[in-house]
């Protein structure tokens, strides 16, 4: 990611294709982080993700000791709809 103190600043191609293609998996990544740390300043042990989850941030999160459970309405899987707990 480019920092805010160097958004003004001309940089090269190759550097902003390198950014460019991390871009998506940081900014799942931070607002995975949002998601969690929001909740756990409320005092929740999970939230329910309603987004598409990448296999590396699933990977990453599972690394990290979060359990990730597909969701179910009415006993059918709900596409893109994750509980995500830190019990």
């Amino acid at each position: 990611m480019i920092p805010v103190t160097d958004i003004n600043t001309l940089i090269s191609a190759s550097d902003l294709l390198a950014v460019s293609n991390t871009a998506v998996a940081e900014q799942a990544q931070m607002a995975m982080a949002r998601a969690l740390n929001g909740a756990a300043n409320t005092g929740e042990t999970w939230i329910d993700w309603n987004q598409p989850l990448s296999d590396g941030l699933k990977t990453t999160l599972e690394t990290m000791g979060y359990v990730i459970t597909p969701r179910y309405i009415k006993e059918s899987l709900v596409p893109n709809f994750w509980r995500i707990s830190w019990k």
